[in-house]
């Protein structure tokens, strides 16, 4: 504290002549209109460039908040969008049966973060952050804002295994949109940009850039949901062997959504006993 008090007094000339200033200063804005208003003025500027700075960061440690609110509503629009996907869907509520039993959504869309995810063996998986507790439960579809990502394999109470696109083991139903014409979409395991699609018959007009998307022929994904673009098409024997360049990025995936189709066991049944 002395230090401090012998401080003051050996600079006590630059202290008094900071005090004067700052009473000059004080003195000139009130009575002059004209500096008020350019000290205001200033002051207001470079408060603002603070707030400015401070909301930037702000915002930027709220990002996270900020996706999961805006993937939430995503996938309750992707509801809303497909409730009417099957002609025996009716009603405009997203609840499974109405009050006049029709059932309406026939495709619900959960949420959910990647958080691991492979892409270079021939076979590969992600798991995300959802699972039985959330209303997972196997079998499910799974895409992203850019197209389709694979089917849950497997499902604990938070969490489930989902397999990729990018695995030799997955067949995907799949339609050519400008002509309706369906076909087998696999994936050789080499590129993760590229699949293929062997099954379409060479009398059918195949040209590059022709959007592919899922035909709605199985339990797993409503129907037009973008797989890719034809790449290029060749004729073997008599198919159009078609590389399909896909659309989900499975490099940089972070978000993705469940589909759960509210239908699959009365499905699944009906194709059982026709077995």
């Amino acid at each position: 504290m002395q230090q401090l008090f012998y401080f003051f007094i050996r600079y006590k000339i630059f202290w008094v002549f900071i005090f004067f200033e700052a009473l000059s200063l004080v003195l000139v804005f009130n009575s002059s209109p004209y500096h008020k208003a350019s000290y205001v003025n200033t002051a207001n500027g470079f408060t603002g460039s603070i707030y400015a700075v401070s909301n930037s960061i702000n915002q930027y440690f709220h990002l996270r908040r900020i996706n999961d609110s805006l993937a939430e509503e995503n996938a309750r629009l992707y509801s809303a969008l497909y409730k009417s996907d099957s002609s025996t869907h009716k009603a405009d509520t997203l609840l499974s049966i109405d009050t006049a039993n029709h059932y309406v959504g026939r495709f619900v869309y959960i949420a959910a973060d990647v958080v691991r995810n492979s892409t270079a063996s021939s076979n590969n998986y992600l798991m995300l952050n959802v699972g039985s507790a959330n209303g997972v439960t196997k079998q499910c579809g799974v895409v992203c804002n850019e197209g389709v990502v694979g089917i849950v394999l497997d499902v604990s109470e938070h969490f489930c295994t989902v397999i990729s696109l990018l695995n030799s083991n997955v067949r995907i139903s799949s339609k050519l949109d400008s002509i309706n014409n369906t076909g087998t979409l696999l994936w050789d395991g080499r590129s993760p940009e590229f699949a293929q699609i062997n099954d379409i018959n060479k009398h059918v007009k195949v040209e590059a850039e022709q959007r592919i998307s899922t035909s709605g022929l199985n339990y797993f994904f409503p129907r037009n949901v973008t797989i890719g673009n034809v790449f290029e098409s060749k004729i073997v024997g008599n198919t159009n062997n078609i590389t399909v360049k896909l659309s989900t990025s499975f490099e940089t995936l972070y978000k993705v959504y469940v589909v759960k189709n509210l239908d699959v066991e009365e499905q699944q049944k009906l194709s059982n006993s026709i077995k």
